[in-house]
């Protein structure tokens, strides 16, 4: 924990070191760049919080008690909007409140993760000991899917920009924006639930219960044949609503938004079932397998739609690039859910 604190401040130093150049290649204009470094200088001071929260709520997790890590970021997120209120809404203090809110909402999860390492009998606890070189490379090539995954998402957010500025100015920009804000709504329901099904496949693999990762699997199949269909109908009724919230009706940017939310949106219909299936394959130890198929659904096939599509098609069908390349991760996804896990699965991947 200690390092990946120490790696993640050595790399903030050199993101402030660069930071207008940063902000510039990410789709910053002279008008929001300001705003950008403001929210951004903030964001950088409270990244050892921003690390520890994220490593606690996993470490808490994994120690057999999701209950208390969803109230952790629970706890930060509810107290995030009430200062968002606070510091936006009614001392108009704009971007910095913003940043200031969000740093302090994190700042409680980080909190209530020490404490619970702190005050609560449990089964994990910090220790100075050192790992070995083999058991530290085994984590890394086990978590390399979630490295991908955060790499994808920077570049593609990049080209995403850029596109929407070339073919929408500004205005393309902001529909970007306003959809990759609900969109999170969206997945985070996938993430949420193969997160919190991932230790306990785990625990059932690791002590060779094959049957009981089976039952695991038989539950997930059913959410998933029922849960992107609700999303997807929700999303579709529902994204003028929540567009509304960022801009105004019958502008520009909202009309952008909300064609483009429902067309983005046919991805959910996908990218369920490819998230648990790289998430489950974290948790059976093949990280190779989980990153690839991240590395395909965040970053290959997306990227080559969202340089394709708009040359040919224009802005209106650049939102097909993520239904476009979740659709065709889903091939290598199904076969995972059949390969793994097997009877002699343990046997064939030690």
């Amino acid at each position: 924990m200690v390092a990946s604190i120490l790696l993640e401040c050595l790399l903030s130093c050199f993101i402030w070191l660069h930071l207008s150049d940063l902000l510039k290649l990410l789709g910053a204009t002279s008008l929001t760049i300001t705003d950008c470094k403001i929210y951004a200088f903030w964001w950088l001071i409270g990244t050892p919080v921003v690390i520890g929260k994220e490593l606690l709520t996993y470490f808490i997790r994994v120690d057999g008690a999701p209950t208390y890590s969803f109230l952790t970021a629970l706890s930060g997120g509810v107290l995030n909007i009430v200062l968002d209120y606070v510091f936006v809404g009614r001392l108009k203090m704009g971007i910095l409140g913003a940043a200031l809110a969000t740093i302090l909402g994190l700042l409680l999860s980080f909190i209530m993760g020490v404490y619970y390492f702190i005050k609560s009998p449990n089964t994990l606890h910090f220790t100075w000991h050192p790992l070995s070189v083999k058991t530290a490379f085994r984590c890394a090539v086990n978590g390399l899917s979630e490295f991908v995954n955060q790499i994808a998402i920077a570049i593609t957010t990049i080209v995403f920009n850029r596109t929407a500025m070339i073919f929408a100015g500004e205005d393309g920009i902001a529909a970007v924006s306003i959809i990759m804000y609900l969109q999170f709504l969206c997945i985070g329901v996938y993430f949420g639930f193969s997160m919190g099904i991932a230790p306990p496949l785990g625990y059932a693999y690791g002590d060779k219960k094959i049957d009981v990762c089976m039952i695991l699997e038989k539950y997930a199949r059913r959410f998933f044949c029922t849960a992107p269909l609700v999303i997807y109908a929700l999303t579709y009724f529902l994204a003028p609503t929540g567009v509304s919230f960022f801009a105004e009706k019958n502008s520009i940017v909202y009309e952008l938004a909300v064609t483009g939310m429902r067309i983005y949106g046919l991805g959910f219909l996908f990218s369920g079932i490819n998230i648990f299936s790289s998430i489950r394959m974290m948790a059976y130890g093949k990280g190779y397998f989980s990153g690839i198929i991240t590395f395909l659904r965040s970053f290959a096939l997306l990227l080559l739609f969202l340089i394709m599509l708009p040359v040919f098609f224009g802005l209106n069908r650049i939102w097909l690039a993520v239904p476009l390349a979740e659709f065709f991760t889903l091939f290598l996804s199904v076969v995972s859910l059949i390969a793994f896990p097997k009877k002699d699965a343990l046997l064939m991947y030690p």
